[in-house]
């Protein structure tokens, strides 16, 4: 059971497996617990798509989710393989001078999620390192603390 991490974009979540000499497999939940209501949709450098401009605020949101499963495989006694895929999403939103919010759909992505990386054991304590996307156009870094039974 591990704790994680995300990041650049500060997500957390709970990993839980079971393994069994060699092999085993694991859920993963990882979240932003964040929510925004977009009233529109504009690109990264603010085109609205109808040749108008969006004026930001300087505010914005960050919002993930991101939900897996996959296979543990022992590497080494201390040492844990770990790659899944699930379903994961990524919103970036601004807030525009008048106070609505905008999706921006160049930095937004959802759709099938893929992570891969190693959990380290000693006696008890599990420490784990990795990188995540969401359709292969996000890139995540994530680590966790837990423990193992």
């Amino acid at each position: 059971l591990l704790a994680s991490l995300c990041a650049p974009d500060m997500a957390y979540g709970l990993m839980a497996g079971y393994q069994h000499k060699r092999w085993g497999g694991y859920l993963a939940f990882r979240s932003s617990f964040t929510s925004c209501k977009t009233s529109y949709s504009c690109t990264s450098d603010g085109n609205l798509g109808n040749g108008s401009q969006m004026w930001p605020s300087g505010n914005e949101k960050r919002i993930n989710l991101m939900v897996s499963g996959g296979v543990l495989a022992g590497a080494t006694k201390w040492l844990t393989v770990y790659a899944g895929a699930g379903y994961g999403y990524r919103k970036l939103a601004w807030e525009d001078v008048d106070g609505n919010w905008a999706s921006v759909s160049d930095w937004s992505r959802s759709g099938v999620a893929a992570e891969c990386g190693v959990i380290a054991s000693w006696r008890r304590l599990a420490v784990s390192a990795g990188v995540s996307t969401i359709s292969f156009r996000t890139a995540s870094f994530t680590c966790g603390v837990g423990v193992r039974f």
